[in-house]
């Protein structure tokens, strides 16, 4: 969307519930934010090209059918222990509900996501997201259930275990997984590698959160309109990577900066991308936004807790 639209009357657009403006060679680039689970229920309306709403050329459009997935917050604790999970409180709530404090320790949400924090402190591969809890107010304050999708989306995490935290159901199920899952970062290391050769292309301690991207992995859409789920990572094994063309500032996902075509130095299978800041936002460099990163296409990579014999064929 060019400037001058956003000037005009495109009410719509201002009127967007969840949006994120940059401003990249006067173009104007909307990142939508999920706010609610939903599941798909089928397409009420196959794809015919129809006048866009912001623009005067044909879009196809399809139109479905969804049902949106609520979630009840758990039960506030009472005010005067608010901010306070310790044992002495675990003791206290169990002598006023009918609720034993043993099953307080496993099933009360505040006290799950206090065990999360204190795991977080001594994990090395999750400095990153301590640092992130830490720093962030919001996240400081967030409700146990904010906390678990704001948690799983942004830990190191395959595509396969975000999609099983999305579907539980339940605030005190998805905490527990999320608490498993820290406690294996603590125990083996996580390594991320090509799915064709598995060559071991980063430690899954060095996925993060680019300044500004909602999560370690998003879905972006390049100018064919294909799909990418991309992950982030800070650091990589680049010796173990080549690349196609020089540095490329259009339609770049990441405002700011310039992407390169990345392959697998093994196997020569397309990778994702690396992505080096602009020689006119060098200044903007910070722990968030670093000089260089690369993202990684989940079609690409796999996640295992060990290293396998490296192959130059592919595989199943």
């Amino acid at each position: 969307f060019t400037q001058d639209r956003l000037d005009g009357n495109d009410n719509g657009l201002r009127n967007l519930s969840a949006w994120e403006q940059h401003q990249n060679q006067n173009l104007l680039v909307l990142i939508a934010v999920g706010t609610s689970r939903f599941r798909v229920k089928g397409c009420v309306d196959e794809g015919r090209r129809r006048p866009s709403t912001f623009h005067h050329d044909m879009a196809e459009v399809r139109y479905y059918k969804v049902t949106e997935l609520l979630e009840h917050e758990p039960v506030r604790p009472p005010l005067e222990i608010r901010g306070r999970y310790d044992e002495h409180v675990l003791v206290q709530l169990s002598r006023v509900s009918p609720i034993p404090g043993f099953a307080l320790r496993n099933v009360w949400p505040w006290r799950l996501v206090q065990d999360i924090k204190r795991r977080l402190e001594n994990i090395r591969s999750l400095e990153s997201i301590h640092k992130l809890v830490k720093s962030s107010s919001g996240v400081l304050s967030m409700e146990p259930m904010a906390f678990s999708f704001w948690l799983a989306a942004h830990m190191p995490l395959s595509i396969n275990e975000k999609l099983k935290a999305l579907r539980m159901e339940s605030t005190v199920e998805r905490l527990k997984f999320l608490l498993d899952m820290v406690e294996t970062q603590e125990e083996v290391k996580t390594y991320v590698c090509c799915k064709q050769c598995y060559s071991p292309l980063a430690d899954a301690g060095n996925v993060f959160t680019v300044g500004g991207a909602e999560g370690t992995t998003g879905a972006y859409v390049n100018e064919h309109g294909i799909i990418h789920q991309t992950m982030t990572i800070r650091e990589i094994h680049d010796r173990l990577l080549w690349y196609q063309g020089s540095p490329e500032t259009r339609d770049s996902w990441f405002p700011g900066y310039a992407w390169t075509i990345a392959y697998c130095r093994r196997c020569h299978a397309h990778l994702g991308w690396m992505f080096t800041i602009a020689s006119d936002n060098i200044e903007d460099v910070s722990e968030d936004r670093p000089d260089r990163f690369w993202g990684l296409t989940q079609a690409s990579i796999t996640m295992h807790d060990k290293l396998l014999p490296a192959t130059n064929g592919t595989s199943a």
